[in-house]
């Protein structure tokens, strides 16, 4: 018997066509993830604005690189203070970032981050993982005692 939905017409169009992994709670209109770097001594900051989700992972996993481009790096700054939205995958990201870090010899620190995403954070597990801190300058002034004590 042959589907007669438009929402299987459209799952069966678009079968294997990776880009299409929206979910029902993924925003409509999602905004392009932009990415900006900048090096502090031994530390990467990076600062991403727009929205953290499956189709805007590619530009993250481009320009971070995390497997080759942290090496002399011992520390890892997400600031999120302008995401909009995150999804799972981000979330998953953010985690695989996290542990990749631990087991290559760099800390990730995160900040700017809203309360309901501190909740989430908490939830999925990923405060064992990362420091959560209110702004970069905090930050920046941890690892400023951290080096002190070393």
């Amino acid at each position: 018997m042959p589907r007669q939905n438009a929402y299987w017409e459209k799952f069966d169009e678009n079968r294997g066509n990776e880009n299409m992994m929206e979910t029902a709670s993924t925003p409509p209109n999602v905004q392009e993830l932009k990415v900006a770097a900048a090096r502090h001594d031994q530390a990467l900051s990076v600062t991403l604005e727009g929205d953290l989700v499956h189709s805007t992972l590619g530009r993250l996993r481009d320009e971070l690189d995390v497997e080759n481009g942290l090496q002399d790096c011992k520390y890892l700054i997400l600031n999120l203070h302008m995401v909009n939205y995150l999804d799972s995958a981000g979330m998953a990201m953010l985690i695989r970032i996290a542990r990749h870090g631990r087991k290559t010899g760099y800390r990730m620190f995160v900040c700017g981050v809203s309360i309901h995403y501190q909740k989430l954070f908490r939830l999925v597990g990923l405060t064992e993982h990362v420091m959560i801190y209110p702004d970069e300058y905090a930050v920046l002034q941890r690892l400023a005692g951290l080096e002190g004590e070393q």
